[in-house]
């Protein structure tokens, strides 16, 4: 086997290519960034036959399609919380105001009220601010809140639970929320205070200790267009025009599923989230902050599309009430139109600016005797397959013509180690043998095309190549898959999520 060292010129982790609005948002066709402009109307058209309102797509920087008023401040109730309470957490914890390990008492300690019954749990003492954020820390969505359910142990979804957060928070920074989020983050991203609002609390004091409180439950008026900034400054990972204003490491983890029993199974910290495929005509990177009446703000980074739909606000959902556990499912029912408006390829990567190949003296030989080695980027590795060998040292007893194998490190540092699957592997020499033809690996799950087994055949592994599932019916004619080229593998595909891993060549 052959590895050429390859030299990857202007990596860069940060989203520093990305295009960025100022006063207003650059316009342009659908087409002119990709996408159908029929699918668009169908989507603007989704969200007016269900309540009406606004919205808008943004696709690479650019507005390509916007429907209703752009300067009416809809209610966007619990898309307060993602869009807003989220980004003030983060600022606090960025900051080291708060840990998401902090006992919610040390930082208020008349935090809550627990359930007459289990007064003498002492489970009060036990909340956490992560519990806080995601909705696990056992409080109902009473007046007043009562927690009911030993912290950590079961999601409720509270809107109270969201606003003490938001007491604490405030109390943490020692001003009024809205000055924070003006200052901090409304200002940076270019939101004029003509375009948004916070209302004064609704269910909570409105004054604790001397100090103006807020409720992230809901409370924001906002336009699309600066709705959609926020979506903006979260799908480049917290930084705006070179400006950092949230952490990536927490945008990361508040738009991700949350490891606790948060009262839905793609909640993160307010944020929803399809990081576990939960929605199927969303890809896996997909997040989203949803309120009441419809109104939301949609996030695809391996899309760069940001999408906001505003409903009129009412008391009730427009779209078919479904349950609270797809309130997921109404976002998807609007995003697909979005999805299937794209009309171009991944776009060639703009983190990768160019490759020079290494002197042959540099070349590592490693595998003695296999071949073949198509391969796919994957969880931190390349995935490959061989022919005609017996793989890395350790060999494996037998040759094989189809056997498989992991690669990690960069050259010439590199290490090789076999992956034995008995329903993967074949034997046989030269064309009487199964070879791969080659491997793709999309979330999370390797394609392999192979050949010489009766034209070729379809299998997949959805664990990493040591079982794999093969079709049950081949193609009457026989043909070759080629092996992606190395900017599909190393490239930009899913650009938020795998820009900043080490590139294997």
């Amino acid at each position: 086997m052959r590895w050429f060292a390859l030299l990857f010129v202007g990596v860069i982790a940060s989203p520093t290519f990305a295009q960025f609005p100022g006063k207003d948002w650059p316009t342009g066709t659908p087409e002119s960034q990709g996408l159908s402009a029929a699918s668009l109307d169908a989507a603007a058209e989704y969200a007016n036959k269900h309540g009406g309102g606004s919205g808008c797509v943004i696709r690479h920087g650019v507005l390509v399609k916007e429907w209703g008023d752009p300067v009416y401040l809809a209610d966007i109730k619990s898309c307060t919380k993602g869009s807003v309470g989220a980004t003030l957490l983060g600022l606090a914890l960025d900051t080291g105001l708060l840990k998401l390990d902090d006992l919610a008492q040390k930082h208020d300690p008349d935090i809550g009220t627990e359930k007459p019954v289990n007064a003498e749990t002492g489970w009060l003492k036990d909340v956490t601010i992560h519990q806080l954020a995601t909705m696990t820390a056992g409080f109902d969505d009473g007046r007043p809140p009562l927690l009911v359910y030993k912290p950590g142990t079961k999601g409720i979804y509270s809107n109270d639970t969201s606003n003490m957060l938001a007491e604490v928070v405030g109390k943490k920074f020692g001003e009024d929320l809205k000055a924070v989020l003006k200052r901090k983050v409304m200002d940076p991203i270019g939101v004029p205070e003509n375009e948004w609002t916070w209302r004064a609390n609704s269910f909570r004091p409105k004054v604790r200790g001397g100090l103006t409180t807020r409720e992230f439950a809901s409370g924001i008026r906002i336009t699309h267009r600066a709705l959609a900034r926020i979506g903006w400054l979260y799908l480049n990972d917290g930084e705006w025009a070179g400006k950092r204003i949230l952490s990536r490491g927490f945008v990361r983890r508040a738009t991700n599923p949350t490891d606790l029993p948060a009262p839905f199974p793609y909640y993160g910290f307010y944020w929803g989230t399809n990081g576990r495929g939960t929605f199927k005509g969303m890809s896996k990177d997909t997040f989203w902050a949803l309120g009441l009446g419809d109104s939301f703000v949609v996030v695809c980074p391996s899309l760069d599309v940001v999408a906001v739909r505003l409903g009129v606000g009412s008391k009730k959902s427009q779209l078919p009430d479904d349950g609270a556990d797809n309130w997921g499912g109404r976002v998807e029912g609007f995003f697909q139109h979005i999805v299937n408006a794209v009309r171009d390829p991944y776009p060639p990567s703009e983190a990768i600016r160019g490759i020079t190949w290494a002197p042959k003296a540099e070349i590592v030989r490693l595998a003695k005797g296999s071949d073949n080695w198509p391969a796919t980027w994957g969880n931190g590795a390349l995935y490959t397959a061989y022919g005609d060998g017996r793989g890395f040292e350790p060999f494996v007893p037998e040759k094989l013509s189809l056997g498989f194998a992991k690669v990690t490190g960069t050259p010439p540092d590199v290490k090789g180690v076999n992956i034995r699957s008995e329903n993967g592997e074949r034997k046989g020499d030269g064309p009487k043998g199964v070879k791969a033809s080659g491997l793709l690996m999309i979330d999370d799950v390797i394609y392999l095309f192979a050949r010489n087994a009766g034209n070729a055949q379809l299998a997949w592994s959805d664990d990493w190549g040591r079982d794999w599932v093969w079709a049950d019916r081949k193609f009457t004619t026989s043909f070759g898959w080629t092996t992606p080229t190395p900017e599909i593998l190393c490239g930009d595909v899913h650009r938020r999520r795998v820009r900043d891993e080490p590139q294997v060549g």
